[in-house]
């Protein structure tokens, strides 16, 4: 018997493993042979920054460097985490483990007790968004999204759960614990008290809403400071967590999302990209001291005299705060950050747009360690750009179009500019023509023939938000935000005419790609394939659900498709009406762009950089003999 079932397993192998692509059964399920691997990443947002006496921790993008700061004008990395599982909100020093927050990827637990060699523990609650880890004694307070945590860390390699509150109609973000009370914001809720004497039996005590989003908190004495943003500084008595009073405020200071207190001083973000200095040493009437400009701050960690800010578009910023009234910036590291958009591919080297930042050349020469190599500094938004020859076009949002010569993409140079009315999202070029996606200004075309003097020659007003577009033919596929898919003859580009729409209900689109008379489409909740062969009536072909997509890009019978919370999908579209996912990458930051070159996939992974997969095909479909129900 067992030799009999020993034969019959190897003839079912055989006929799985030599079957060859394109070859087809009736009535089977295929399974084609792609997957993407990791090979590498660089960049990325600095959102989180621990201190324990010796080494700073700051995350880029999905790492967490380990930075000596012993001279802190001039910081060291001494050692890298390697690509995590996303990209850090928060961390924590206990003894010789780092506790890591991810926004999805729930607790990770690291041993850095030899900072040149880092490793990974054990990860708690995978699948949950871990907003704050906080410690006092030998306890851990852990804030997810809708679930607040106590750990207990007598094996801080091991921590054992003793206590859980849940509240699915609030948004957690911070904690701040006096003795058996523990003070958390929950965003539009305000703050929060929480008895938790008995961890086992968390309970709601009081509230107090704050009139902005509640986001931080600290503690000193009988007061709660709360970073409220659209507030600014909330002062709150917590004598009596049941019935929490406003005693101060301290308003007109931007949007503070962080707060930490010491002695007679808060210290906050304000102002979008300073250090605030508060004196409360009269908490019932708050005042703004000093303040220095460090960049774009999304967390702050004090030691002693020390700031550390983890700025989330260049690194980290050293404060010294020996003298509140005079903080002096001692030093700064540049991580090399990058919030990536888009990107485009010239050879060897990437060019990609990053939020607020500018335009960067990646090197992928060797793709298990693609480098950068250049920077231009903008400080735009910029969600996309395209290539055409030796110049790049990229949208600019209020800015419009940007061209740059990209002959040497090691010293980029801007040649051109076109001011447009709107906010331009997209950019597709062909034949001496740009065509824009400018929002609620339409479909703008531009003559490029000269690309340092590109100059506006025709708009079409579409009386919808413009987001994508794409070229095929004689037409110009226009992706909206609230009018669908526009159809637009360009055959003439200076006098176009809307000849044809397909809407989904009231579903927003994004961005388009076309071939072959299809056009696909993505939303929110992934992509639509539509039939436009007949511009005039154009028919939804197919579906596929990959979550909040943003571009797809096209190669042959295959759709890369980029999506923000999930990463990267591959799907085979050769019949549009079945599209069907073949391989899958969930990236550690937000998907924004995938595109194949060779046999290396390149993505803007928004906060987590630039990403690079390895793409593989083994060349064989495995056909499986369908099962079918009775019912």
């Amino acid at each position: 018997m067992f030799r009999k079932r020993l034969f019959l397993l190897t003839i079912a192998c055989l006929l799985v493993a030599l079957v060859p692509v394109g070859a087809g059964a009736e009535g089977t399920t295929s399974l084609t042979g792609y997957a993407l691997s990791f090979l590498g990443q660089t960049g990325g947002i600095s959102r989180a920054v621990t201190y324990d006496g010796t080494y700073a921790y700051l995350n880029v993008g999905p790492r967490v460097l380990i930075l000596d700061v012993s001279d802190p004008a001039h910081p060291t990395v001494v050692g890298d985490t390697g690509v995590l599982a996303g990209v850090p909100l928060h961390m924590a020093k206990v003894g010789h483990y780092l506790y890591v927050g991810f926004p999805g990827d729930g607790l990770a637990i690291m041993d850095v007790a030899t900072p040149s060699a880092p490793r990974m523990v054990t990860t708690l609650w995978p699948g949950e968004y871990i907003w704050r880890v906080k410690v006092y004694g030998n306890r851990a307070y852990v804030v997810g999204l809708r679930h607040f945590h106590i750990l207990d860390l007598g094996n801080p390699a091991s921590p054992a759960k003793v206590g859980e509150y849940q509240d699915a109609s609030l948004d957690l973000r911070d904690v701040a614990v006096v003795g058996r009370t523990a003070f958390v914001t929950a965003r539009s809720h305000g703050l929060v008290a929480l008895d938790i004497s008995d961890p086992a039996n968390i309970r709601k005590i009081g509230a107090y809403d704050t009139p902005g989003d509640a986001s931080s908190v600290a503690v000193s004495s009988h007061y709660a400071y709360v970073a409220d943003v659209g507030g600014g500084l909330r002062v709150l008595d917590i004598s009596d967590p049941a019935h929490m009073t406003e005693v101060g405020a301290l308003t007109h200071i931007g949007y503070p999302a962080h707060v930490i207190v010491a002695g007679a001083y808060a210290y906050m973000d304000i102002q979008g990209s300073r250090v605030g200095v508060i004196d409360i040493s009269d908490p019932t009437h708050p005042q703004k001291v000093a303040s220095l400009r460090v960049g774009n701050i999304d967390d702050l960690f004090l030691h002693d005299s020390t700031l550390y800010a983890a700025l989330l578009y260049k690194g980290m910023a050293v404060v010294d705060v020996t003298d509140p009234q005079h903080p002096a910036l001692a030093g700064t590291y540049d991580a090399k950050t990058s919030f990536l958009l888009d990107t485009a591919v010239s050879g060897s080297k990437v060019l990609g747009t990053a939020a607020y930042q500018g335009l960067f050349t990646y090197d992928i020469s060797s793709p298990d360690a693609p480098q950068q190599a250049a920077f231009v500094p903008l400080g735009y938004d910029m969600p996309g750009i395209t290539l055409a020859g030796n110049y790049a076009y990229v949208a600019a949002m209020t800015h419009g179009m940007l061209t740059f010569d990209i002959q040497d993409p090691e010293h980029l140079r801007q040649v051109g500019h076109l001011d447009t009315v709107g906010m331009t999202w997209d950019i597709a070029v062909r034949d001496h023509y740009a065509y824009l996606a400018d929002g609620n200004n339409g479909l703008v075309i531009a003559d490029v023939t000269d690309p340092t003097a590109p100059r506006q020659v025709a708009r079409l007003d579409m009386g919808c938000k413009a987001h994508g577009v794409a070229l095929e033919g004689s037409y110009a596929y226009v992706a909206c935000m609230s009018g669908g898919l526009r159809i637009v003859d360009v055959s003439d580009p200076l006098h176009p005419s809307e000849v044809g729409e397909y809407r989904q209900g009231a579903v927003a689109f994004r961005f388009v790609a076309a071939a072959n008379h299809v056009a696909y489409v993505t939303t929110n909740w992934g992509f639509y394939i539509v039939d436009v062969s007949d511009p005039a009536h154009p028919q939804r072909l197919g579906y596929f659900n990959s979550g909040s997509t943003q571009r797809v890009t096209l190669h042959g019978p295959l759709a890369f498709l980029a999506s923000l919370g999930e990463g990267v999908y591959v799907v085979d579209v050769s019949d549009p009406a079945h599209p069907r996912q073949v391989a899958y990458y969930n990236t550690p930051g937000q998907a924004r762009h995938a595109i194949l070159t060779g046999d290396v996939v390149v993505v803007a992974d928004g906060w987590g950089g630039l990403l690079t997969l390895k793409f593989t095909q083994t060349g064989y479909r495995a056909y499986l003999p369908v099962m079918k129900s009775n019912e």
